[in-house]
C-alpha cells in the first residue's frame, strides 16, 4: 500500500486518493498491491452510469456483472473487471474521454497494468478476447440505454431472466449496497 506523509482529502495537487478501504492511490503511479477487489465493487456500485443522466440508479457494478454474464465462460472475470479502472479514476463519459485524449488513457493503462497484475486469475487478453468483451459490453449499452433512459425494458428483463439477477419487479437498477454485495459475490466465484 502507498502511503503518503499528511495526506488529506485537500491534498489533490499531490495526485492521490484515498479508496474505500483507506488505500491511498498515486494515480500517476498505480501499483498492483494498491488494487483491492472490495475497493472496485464499493466504488463501482455507487458510480452511475451514463453520468447519472437516466431515469433511475444503475450503477457501473451491475453493468459490470451483466457484461461478465453475457461473456463466454473463459472471459467472464475479465469481463466483470472491464470498467474496474473507473473505481480509481470515476466513470467518465465517451465523449469526455475522446476529449481527454492521450491524458485519460495514459491513466487507464496503467491502472489496467495494476489490476491485471493484480488478479493474475484474469486470463490472458488478446485482440480477439477483447473484441468478444467490447460485443458485450456494447450489447449491454444497448439494452441499458433502452431501459433506463427510453423506458423500454423489455430486453433488460430478458437478460435479467436469463441470468436470474432479477431482484424485484419494480426496481430493474440495484442499489449500491446490493450491486456490491452481487459484484464481489461474482467476482469471489469467478477466482
Amino acid at each position: 500500500m502507498t502511503q503518503v506523509q499528511d495526506f488529506t482529502v485537500l491534498d489533490h495537487h499531490l495526485g492521490y486518493i484515498k479508496t474505500f478501504s483507506g488505500k491511498k492511490i498515486n494515480l500517476r503511479n498505480p501499483s498492483s498491491s494498491d488494487i483491492d477487489l472490495a475497493d472496485i465493487g464499493a466504488s463501482l456500485s455507487k458510480i452511475c452510469r451514463f453520468g447519472g443522466h437516466c431515469s433511475e440508479f444503475y450503477s457501473v457494478a451491475q453493468h459490470s456483472v451483466l457484461v461478465a454474464l453475457m461473456a463466454p465462460e473463459p472471459l467472464r472475470g475479465a469481463a466483470l473487471l472491464h470498467d474496474a479502472t473507473e473505481a480509481y479514476l470515476g466513470d467518465v463519459v465517451k465523449p469526455l474521454k475522446v476529449i481527454l485524449g492521450p491524458v485519460y488513457n495514459e491513466l487507464e493503462m496503467a491502472f489496467e497494468q495494476a489490476i491485471r497484475e493484480r488478479f493474475h486469475w484474469l486470463p490472458t487478453i488478446g485482440q480477439r478476447e477483447k473484441e468478444e468483451i467490447k460485443k458485450c459490453d456494447i450489447l449491454a449499452l444497448q439494452i441499458e440505454d433502452e431501459a433506463f433512459r427510453n423506458s423500454n425494458r423489455t430486453r433488460l428483463r430478458y437478460f435479467y431472466n436469463k441470468f436470474e439477477m432479477l431482484q424485484t419487479d419494480s426496481q430493474l437498477g440495484w442499489p449500491p449496497y446490493l450491486a456490491f454485495t452481487l459484484f464481489t459475490k461474482y467476482a469471489n466465484r469467478l477466482i
